[in-house]
């Protein structure tokens, strides 16, 4: 028996259980020796009634031979005009290509097939076939159920559009874009970020997010991503060193993402390379604290050194001394020889002041002629004196400037002890720079600390 109703009814309508007994097969015409089929009433009531679309075709001439209410209802065809149809009325997929997919479907064991259906509007829907062959009277007819899958393959579109569209962006950021699970393991990164790291996808992917990181950043990353996933996204400069060995700074922006009941799953974050705006950073602040001529520290700068260095001397109840260092008649070295020539002999000034003091010790230039000296931690004032001494002697040698060899220049040193004459920056350079004034009224090329009032004031003179 090839036409099983029964089974077709259980598999294609779910008709309950005690339907389905009621349909049971018998004999009904022993003439041809085919069985018939018995409860065609209950079959033709669920056919007609039910809400699915339905109809049975001639698999020879592909005409529909029967269609439920629910199809004359979608297609908008009464009776009549619905089964005067053939397949390729309904179906924009011409005839051949019709038959090759059914032919394909049953070689794949596969009871449906999707086309695209013209309405009696005009309407095009996009339809879910499935189809079951069945067998009435040597004929081959196929009953089939057609869902209207338009919505659903709009929304897949869209989905894979969106898809492709998330991929390009994912591929084409101009950042690294990384994209970890709700424990920071990589689930997927771009070229970009494969770039950056030195390895490729395969090789990244399952590793921390932190593998790549700075043990400094590693820890700082770490701290503020439990956070994540109450804040909703959180923003850093990290450092990485990559596969190479080199150091990167990175800024990087983490944003959460939590899924359908609202839990944190993971976050996408993206990675830039700032080493050019470092760099960047790195200039401007030489430029803000350095002297631009002999690339020793500038006013401000020397100024926040001295006065970290007054703070650890007060912490550790150490001395230091300031020497103010104005070079003599250095206006005459302008006048007579050039702006240009002038600034060559600052240059190898402060190279030689450089050159007598330790590496814990600090030099500025404050403008023009005038240098301060900052001597940390001495034992004693007579050490800051020897050092004074020495810086004075070594700038009254000749200098040797393109163009005019065995230039000479002197200067005056005036000197202020930590915490002896002054307990701040500014009264130590005060006081120093005092001192240094007194040199200049005792001749110029000497040093002299600063007298305190009541005391006589020291000098080599």
């Amino acid at each position: 028996m090839l036409f099983r109703l029964k089974q077709i009814i259980t598999r294609m309508f779910a008709i309950s259980d005690r339907t389905q007994h009621k349909d049971r097969l018998i004999d009904k015409s022993a003439a041809d020796g085919e069985q018939r089929l018995v409860g065609a009433e209950a079959f033709l009531k669920a056919f007609k009634d039910h809400g699915a679309v339905m109809y049975v075709v001639d698999l020879a001439s592909f005409s529909i031979v029967d269609a439920n209410e629910a199809a004359l209802k979608f297609y908008g065809y009464d009776r009549a005009t619905m089964l005067s149809k053939r397949i390729p009325d309904l179906n924009m997929t011409p005839e051949l290509e019709i038959r090759s997919e059914i032919k394909k479907a049953l070689a794949e064991e596969r009871s449906y097939y999707i086309f695209k259906h013209r309405l009696s509007n005009g309407e095009l829907r996009d339809v879910e076939i499935y189809a079951n062959p069945i067998t009435i009277r040597g004929k081959d007819y196929s009953f089939s159920i057609v869902h209207d899958i338009t919505v659903r393959l709009r929304a897949e579109e869209r989905l894979k559009e969106n898809e492709e569209k998330y991929r390009s962006l994912f591929e084409n950021a101009p950042d690294g874009v990384t994209a970890i699970d709700s424990k920071g393991y990589i689930v997927d990164c771009n070229t970009i970020d494969q770039t950056l790291i030195g390895l490729n996808k395969q090789e990244m992917i399952g590793n921390h997010i932190t593998t790549y990181l700075s043990d400094e950043s590693k820890l700082l990353f770490s701290k503020r991503f439990r956070s994540i996933g109450e804040t909703g996204m959180i923003e850093l400069e990290s450092t990485i060193i990559n596969k190479h060995g080199d150091i990167i700074p990175v800024w990087r922006k983490a944003t959460a993402i939590y899924d359908n009941r609202g839990d944190f799953s993971g976050a996408i974050i993206h990675t830039r390379d700032i080493t050019e705006r470092k760099k960047m950073e790195g200039k401007l602040k030489h430029l803000a604290e350095f002297d631009n001529l002999t690339q020793i520290p500038n006013r401000q700068l020397f100024s926040e050194n001295l006065k970290y260095a007054i703070a650890q001397a007060k912490r550790h109840n150490n001395r230091l001394a300031l020497l103010f260092i104005d070079l003599d008649e250095f206006k005459q070295i302008n006048d007579n020889y050039g702006h240009n020539t002038g600034d060559l002999l600052l240059k190898a000034v402060a190279t030689r002041i450089q050159q007598q003091i330790r590496e814990s010790d600090s030099i500025g230039r404050i403008g023009g002629d005038e240098f301060l000296v900052l001597l940390s931690n001495i034992e004693h004032v007579d050490n800051a004196m020897n050092i004074a001494e020495k810086i004075c002697s070594v700038v009254d040698q000749p200098f040797d400037i393109p163009g005019y060899a065995g230039l000479k220049i002197s200067s005056s040193i005036g000197v202020a002890i930590y915490p002896d004459h002054g307990t701040n920056d500014k009264q130590l350079i005060k006081l120093a720079d005092a001192a240094m004034y007194k040199v200049k009224e005792g001749g110029r090329n000497a040093v002299r600390f600063y007298q305190v009032r009541r005391e006589r004031m020291t000098d080599n003179t």
